[in-house]
């Protein structure tokens, strides 16, 4: 097993920043619901989804990417 480099330090930073946003995500979505209500101008309601419910797919998307990247890295 060997050292960490500089470039292994800023591909682990990344994947900690995706992690730490799929959490935040993650418990955003346990406390709100992944659909929430509003009203229109007409009084209507309206069931929506959840931004966070988006923002969690970016962050996991984002995080298999850096994985990759330093998989793939890790492999040369």
């Amino acid at each position: 097993m060997g050292v960490l480099t500089e470039a292994d330090s800023a591909a682990l930073e990344r994947l900690c920043d995706c992690y730490t946003d799929i959490l935040e995500c993650r418990e955003l979505i346990k406390q709100d619901g992944r659909t929430y209500k509003t009203l229109t101008a007409q009084g209507d309601t309206l069931i929506k989804g959840n931004p966070a419910v988006t923002q969690l797919r970016a962050a996991d998307a984002q995080f298999k990417s850096a994985k990759a990247q330093r998989d793939q890295a890790s492999a040369a």
